[in-house]
């Protein structure tokens, strides 16, 4: 049975996991983009996402200066893509601030690009709502 295993792993084409890897960390980033939001919203003060072309983010609340505390860390909220996903990066630098109804008021209508090397995924914020749009 163990052979049959590794016999069908070789099989899977080495790009369908980077592929995985890609989507996955899409979700991740669109997931905190929407976790930014709703703590602007629920605190009741200016809370945003600052992406870091290296491949990391820090949500803060109030000004980049202030992290918030990852809930699930207890740490300063600071997500760096080399340390859960393998050959992933953010491409550009891009500040993102929701106001207390969660609307962008800075990176609203940019996009952050994300790849693994051989495809690009784009996440829009658009402007009005801060919704997440893949393009």
């Amino acid at each position: 049975m163990l052979v049959l295993g590794l016999f069908v792993v070789t099989l899977i084409p080495k790009d369908s996991f980077q592929r995985f890897n890609l989507e996955t960390a899409v979700s991740k980033v669109t997931e905190d983009i929407h976790y930014t939001q709703e703590l602007a919203q629920t605190t009741s003060t200016n809370c945003g996402i600052n992406f870091v072309a290296s491949g990391s983010y820090t949500i803060y609340k109030g000004s980049t200066a202030t992290p918030v505390t990852n809930p699930l860390t207890k740490q300063a909220f600071v997500y760096t893509f080399s340390d859960n996903f393998k050959n992933v990066n953010i491409l550009n630098n891009l500040q993102v601030e929701f106001n207390t109804i969660g609307k962008p008021v800075l990176g609203g209508g940019q996009t952050v690009n994300i790849t693994d090397g051989t495809t690009t995924a784009n996440l829009l914020i658009t402007n009005n709502t801060g919704l997440v749009q893949r393009q």
